[in-house]
């Protein structure tokens, strides 16, 4: 079956895509992505301030998985000079960066990563609702890059309520693959090192089930057994 596709310049193989998070977090992750045969590869999203993520930071089962990671735990220059360099050596199919937040990270990261982009994801998740901000957002990416952007659109975004009344119908968005695996519930607390208490939860909206709270796949003792991946 022939599943090429073309779209803003890009030619993938296939329209199927890793979602920007732990499983692309450095060179080695992404060649494996590429490997595996994805249509494209797609960074952890990168930004100009390292993130406190506290551990445990995954949770889940063989059915779900729920996370409170917040971008690269890589600094940028870590990414500028070591991992995308590497992976570029073997690159064989388009590289979209994932990039986040604000305005002002944006005139740090787009020079300094553009060389390695075939196109720009950009994450606003941490940057508010007004929409004003995110349109200056994107008109600064556009005077940095003429390469594509794509919005990652969070469900707190107003986009969603413009969304709803333009189209008649209710629409839901997700920045997360978690949130098509059906977890139990949106959020979990969880305990940690030195009674530390986190909570891990889905970017989106979770995705009901007909009948049940479980994917097919789950079983039994899986569901009842959760595992805390504390050394993630």
């Amino acid at each position: 079956m022939n599943l090429k596709t073309t779209f803003d310049g890009l030619t993938l193989q296939n329209p199927l895509m890793p979602a920007s998070g732990p499983l692309v977090g450095d060179d080695e992750k992404l060649l494996f992505m590429q490997k595996e045969g994805v249509g494209a590869v797609v960074t952890k999203t990168i930004s100009t301030k390292l993130p406190n993520i506290p551990k445990p930071c995954i949770y889940g089962s063989n059915t779900y998985v729920q996370n409170s990671e917040l971008w690269s735990e890589y600094a940028l220059e870590k990414w500028e000079t070591e991992f995308l360099p590497k992976f570029q050596e073997q690159k064989d199919r388009p590289l979209i960066v994932s990039v986040g937040y604000s305005k002002e990270d944006m005139e740090t990261l787009i020079p300094r990563l553009d060389p390695f982009a075939d196109a720009f994801e950009v994450s606003t998740h941490y940057v508010g609702t007004d929409l004003s901000v995110i349109g200056d957002t994107v008109k600064t990416i556009r005077t940095l890059t003429d390469k594509p952007i794509y919005m990652k659109i969070s469900p707190h975004t107003l986009i969603l309520k413009v969304l709803r009344r333009s189209s008649g119908k209710t629409v839901r968005t997700a920045s997360s693959p978690s949130t098509l695996l059906v977890p139990p519930s949106r959020s979990t607390r969880i305990e940690g090192p030195l009674n530390t208490v986190r909570r891990m939860g889905l970017s989106g909206r979770r995705v009901p089930s007909s009948k049940t709270s479980h994917s097919p796949l789950s079983t039994k003792s899986n569901r009842r057994n959760p595992t805390s991946l504390s050394s993630v």
